[in-house]
């Protein structure tokens, strides 16, 4: 490595200088590196702390605006105690009088449990409320 440095400072950087062909390219990197300014080498290490910095604070920011998303509740579309009447076709032959069943529960899901029916039921069961 010496060499590469004596090589810099003596004469001007070419690849013909390198004693070996593969240390060409790194005699011609090393040498751009080394003709450049102290204030340019100051600014250039400034800029990438300056570019590191901003995306761990955008890194932090867009994490906290998914934990706030998660934390809205899903469209509640029944309440407890409410009445849901089941869609004709999921029980033919009934009046909508003996479709009609009274929610217990919502389930984070977004599903309900019913009063006097087993199971776990979705909105797509259901006749739209007018």
């Amino acid at each position: 490595m010496f060499y590469l440095k004596w090589k810099a400072r003596s004469r001007g950087c070419t690849a013909g200088d390198a004693p070996w062909p593969f240390w060409e390219r790194a005699l011609l990197s090393y040498c751009s590196w080394y003709a450049m300014k102290k204030g340019s080498k100051l600014l250039l290490g400034g800029l990438t702390v300056a570019a590191a910095a901003a995306g761990a604070i955008a890194t932090v920011i867009m994490k906290d605006r998914k934990s706030k998303r998660r934390l809205t509740p899903p469209d509640t579309w029944a309440r407890p105690g409410m009445s849901v009447t089941f869609r004709a076709e999921l029980m033919p032959g009934r009046d909508a009088d003996e479709r009609t069943y009274k929610v217990t529960d919502l389930l984070p899901s977004g599903r309900v449990l019913l009063d006097r029916v087993s199971g776990e039921h979705a909105r797509k069961e259901f006749e739209q409320q007018r």
